[in-house]
């Protein structure tokens, strides 16, 4: 760079080594680093927004509903996996609070649309979760992966209706 600046007869391009280049843009190097590289947020104001008190629908697609070739082989829907994806893992929290029995059935409700899914606990989502597959059919009615919904736990009397 230092030769072809010189050919060029271009300013500032007069330096031997690194450590000449890096004496030119900060002689003190460590306060150079702890002014320019931390996390301190200078000249804008950042709110958090504000979060309803409802239940957070957790989405994901999973691996066996990523595209129109796994979705439609009989071999990997089969799988666990695939299985795995029909099932709502819910927050302790929102699964005592709504008294739901592991294995139930459970209606969410999101936006217009509603999906019947099977209910299970999952002690590590975080508190008022739940996390919930897309790309499937049973619940390509609920719209967005993540957003506010609601749930009704589905007695075996209403099933059987």
């Amino acid at each position: 760079m230092r030769v072809l600046g010189n050919l060029l007869q271009l300013n500032g391009f007069d330096q031997d080594n690194v450590d000449a280049i890096r004496a030119g843009i900060a002689p003190d190097l460590n306060a150079f680093v702890a002014a320019k590289l931390n996390n301190a947020i200078i000249g804008a104001a950042v709110e958090a927004p504000l979060v309803g008190a409802g239940i957070e629908r957790i989405g994901e697609t999973p691996i066996y509903a990523a595209d129109m070739l796994v979705r439609r082989a009989p071999s990997l829907q089969k799988t666990a996996d695939a299985k795995n994806a029909r099932i709502a893992f819910i927050a302790k929290d929102v699964f005592a609070k709504e008294n739901l029995l592991e294995g139930g059935e459970v209606r969410i409700n999101m936006g217009a649309g509603s999906a019947t899914v099977i209910a299970k606990c999952d002690e590590r989502l975080p508190a008022g979760c739940v996390r919930l597959a897309a790309g499937i059919v049973e619940t390509a009615a609920l719209g967005p992966m993540f957003g506010e919904l609601t749930m009704e736990k589905i007695s075996i009397a209403a099933a059987a209706e």
